[in-house]
């Protein structure tokens, strides 16, 4: 008898993605409007404004970043 790998390994990895509770999904992320982000200056760009999202950027973690850089803006220059 021949075994079909695919069916089955589509039906356990089906079976596991409902074995997580919900949860544990929902306290992972947060939902965040646009209009609830608190816009500060860049400490480098003059012009730009930036906000973290994820982390502390005065630790050595991963961070999320938004940066705003004003039109025409050349970094680098």
């Amino acid at each position: 008898m021949k075994i079909r790998w695919l069916p089955l390994v589509a039906l356990v990895s089906l079976a596991i993605s409902f074995a997580v509770p919900a949860s544990m999904a929902q306290d992972a992320m947060k939902v965040i409007k646009a209009d609830e982000l608190v816009w500060k200056e860049h400490p480098v760009f003059k012009g730009a404004q930036t906000v973290f999202l994820v982390g502390d950027p005065t630790k050595a973690e991963v961070i999320v970043q938004l940066v705003k850089l004003p039109p025409h803006h050349k970094a680098g220059r």
